[in-house]
C-alpha cells in the first residue's frame, strides 16, 4: 500500500521513496558542502538585466557559472571522484 509518507510493507515497515531514491542514485551535489556563495553574482546579473547593461549581466553570469563549476568540482573530489581533478574551466 502506498501512502503520503511512503510505502507500507506487509510487515508494517515504512519505506520512504525519497530515501530509496537517494540510496539508489546517491545524494545530489547540491546537498554536499561547501555551498557556493552566489549573492554578488546574482545581484550583478539582475542589475544588468534591469539596467539593460550587457557587461554587468555577462560578468554576473560568468561569475555564477565559474562559482558553480568550482564548487561542484570540489564536491566531486571530496566524495572520491578522482577524475574531477582533471576538469578545467577555460
Amino acid at each position: 500500500m502506498v501512502g503520503l509518507d511512503g510505502v507500507v510493507e506487509p510487515d508494517g515497515v515504512v519505506i520512504d521513496p525519497l530515501e530509496v531514491g537517494l540510496a539508489v542514485w546517491g545524494y545530489p551535489l547540491s546537498y554536499i558542502p561547501p555551498y557556493p556563495r552566489l549573492g554578488d553574482f546574482v545581484e550583478m546579473l539582475l542589475r544588468g538585466m534591469e539596467e539593460s547593461d550587457g557587461k554587468s549581466f555577462a560578468e554576473g553570469f560568468e561569475g555564477l557559472c565559474r562559482t558553480i563549476f568550482h564548487s561542484s568540482r570540489e564536491k566531486m573530489i571530496s566524495v572520491g571522484i578522482a577524475e574531477a581533478e582533471k576538469l578545467k574551466l577555460l
